[in-house]
């Protein structure tokens, strides 16, 4: 790799850093607000692991044969897919 390549690349990674660091910084200043997104994300999945109970496997498992029958997996992932595109 030529030095004005690996130059832009070391750039490009301390940017890249920086920004990170601080946003994580700007996130956690805010404590209670830190706290409750985890708390959310803690409970939807919490209420979603006793919705998959109620519905059962065998209930889920016809509709969702093509995603390998785990109602469970298909909502925390569907949902993990959701809030990235929500937050992009």
């Amino acid at each position: 790799m030529s030095h004005v390549l690996q130059h832009t690349f070391r750039f490009a990674w301390w940017k890249m850093r920086g920004f990170v660091l601080r946003d994580v910084r700007v996130e956690t200043s805010y404590k209670f607000q830190f706290v409750w997104s985890f708390a959310t994300i803690f409970f939807s999945i919490a209420s979603f692991y006793f919705v998959a109970k109620l519905v059962g496997r065998d209930a889920a498992s016809a509709t969702l044969a093509d995603y390998g029958g785990d109602y469970f997996a298909f909502v925390v992932i569907g949902l993990s897919i959701a809030r990235y595109f929500d937050a992009a």
